[in-house]
């Protein structure tokens, strides 16, 4: 995931979320901040990369922590106190993860961002028959129709602090004595 603090864009950023969130003609119903790449959270866990990146808990604490000193995001809770437009911030990656070995979608042995592929087969056959996308359509659907799932998370989930740092997912869980 990006680094805002340390992109040359996050001013940009900033001064459109703000014109966003101060529009007087403002007719967004809904905005979601999709963040890309996930699956690269994910590259040093090898089969188990998939079913950490499936647990919302696991996507809930990863944007906690690139929202927490984020500025950019101040005219989107603005806009979202306002009552004129609900904010969702969620995570999703176009290269997503390997069908069958759950693993991130990227091929250390090539160069670049290069998904998996086949062997000797050519054209989109060798890179569709491992590839699975993730999330990537929901960021779209919550906009448009406000259909939420356990990846969408709103500026209360992520302000609220866990119990005992324990996960969301696990604060309800029976505690050993």
């Amino acid at each position: 995931m990006t680094r805002f603090e340390d992109s040359g864009w996050v001013g940009n950023l900033a001064r459109l979320v703000e014109r966003l969130a101060f529009a007087a003609d403002c007719r967004a119903k809904r905005v979601v901040v999709a963040f890309s790449h996930y699956e690269r959270l994910f590259v040093r866990l090898g089969p188990s990369a998939f079913t950490y990146a499936c647990d919302p808990a696991v996507a809930l604490h990863v944007l906690r922590g690139a929202l927490r000193a984020s500025s950019w995001s101040d005219g989107l809770r603005a806009l979202e106190a306002s009552g004129r437009a609900a904010v969702r911030f969620t995570v999703f990656s176009a290269h997503g993860f390997v069908k069958g070995f759950q693993n991130p979608n990227i091929d250390p042995h090539i160069r670049g961002d290069k998904r998996f592929r086949r062997a000797g087969v050519d054209g989109r056959r060798g890179f569709n028959e491992f590839w699975r996308p993730f999330l990537t359509a929901d960021p779209f659907l919550y906009a448009a129709f406000d259909l939420e799932n356990a990846f969408m998370f709103s500026f209360a989930q992520i302000d609220a602090s866990t119990s005992a740092g324990r996960s969301p997912s696990m604060r309800n869980s029976t505690r050993s004595s």
